[in-house]
């Protein structure tokens, strides 16, 4: 069996499960295999390391995300108001492997390469979500609101794996920020 016949989710769910057993630095796409009783061949051919696992990872996020929120249903918002729903919806889609991301991420930062695969998956995922939630993302001033809503978003992040933060917690820090935001912004769009 491919991992084209494997569904996304159970592979992210077994490879989050190892990680989180024997974290990043010892996770391995072998292990990986060896945990779906697969050959290596048998896995899809763009997902032979760890840096691959990240992209791939990534993509299965934004997938999700996409999956659960209707875009007719982003569209009547404003753009804070879109940007907040698909972080929520994101943190929604992690939070089952809220210990896993916890041990990834500091196994990830020890790695440039691999954590600048993450900066640079992370950004083609939140991309990606962009382009559904009709946000725009083509200017100078949409690109600097772009850099510091990922600035937000890790810092949250960050936050969310090495707290007992809630969802409602979260979720009031990001439309104060997200709010902060459109007003410094404001004068330029």
């Amino acid at each position: 069996m491919t991992t084209n016949q494997l569904p996304k989710k159970h592979l992210i769910e077994a490879s989050l499960s190892l990680i989180e057993k024997k974290g990043w630095a010892d996770f391995s796409v072998m292990d990986l295999c060896n945990a779906l009783t697969i050959e290596p061949t048998d896995l899809h051919p763009h997902l032979s390391n760890k840096s691959q696992w990240v992209v791939y990872w990534q993509t299965y996020v934004a997938e999700e995300i996409q999956n659960i929120i209707p875009q007719e249903d982003l569209l009547d918002l404003s753009i804070k108001d879109r940007l907040l729903e698909l972080t929520m919806t994101r943190f929604e889609v992690l939070s089952p492997h809220r210990r896993a991301l916890k041990v990834l991420f500091e196994g990830l930062v020890k790695e440039p390469q691999n954590y600048l695969q993450f900066q640079s998956a992370l950004r083609q995922g939140w991309e990606m979500l962009f382009t559904y939630g009709h946000i725009p993302n083509t200017s100078v001033i949409s690109r600097i609101r772009t850099e510091a809503f990922i600035s937000l978003y890790l810092v949250n992040l960050y936050r969310w794996l090495h707290t007992d933060l809630s969802a409602e917690k979260l979720q009031s820090t990001l439309d104060q920020q997200l709010g902060w935001c459109d007003k410094i912004m404001q004068p330029y769009t």
